[in-house]
């Protein structure tokens, strides 16, 4: 069983911040013998799911191991996001090997304490108190 414990109770950082906690370790297959710690960022929603690993630590670990420490520095983008067809997570996850076990604890990575809401343009005008567009374009003339 892997536990990732973060030291922020709040699970958000803005850009720059630094990022710690622990992984507790118990009842690992005896053969692990390196764990890596990773911070990643995915996609989910529509299309093809994206993933990218911004920073890994791997740590060897011995039979009595429990506790390892990590720190990653929060990246200044992208931004964590919510959309109405993608939106792009981020996420701590610890891997042991050759297992393959895994754990994942969700962060959200933005300049306020929640993740960046994205509307779609319609409901972007009616937040401006705008009902419809101001402009509109017809055919280029020559």
């Amino acid at each position: 069983m892997l536990l990732i414990k973060l030291d922020s109770q709040q699970g958000y950082y803005a850009p720059g911040d630094l990022i710690t906690g622990t992984i507790q370790a118990a009842e690992l297959p005896s053969d692990t013998h390196k764990l890596a710690i990773r911070l990643l960022w995915f996609t989910t929603g529509k299309g093809t799911r994206d993933v990218n690993t911004c920073f890994e630590i791997v740590q060897a670990v011995g039979p009595i191991t429990s506790t390892q420490a990590f720190e990653f520095i929060a990246p200044h983008r992208p931004l964590s996001f919510s959309g109405q067809l993608v939106s792009l997570q981020w996420a701590i996850e610890v891997v042991a090997f050759p297992s393959k076990q895994s754990s994942l604890a969700e962060i959200v990575i933005s300049h306020s304490d929640a993740e960046v809401i994205l509307l779609s343009a319609e409901d972007d005008l009616k937040r401006l108190g705008i009902n419809k567009p101001v402009v509109q374009l017809s055919g280029s003339g020559g």
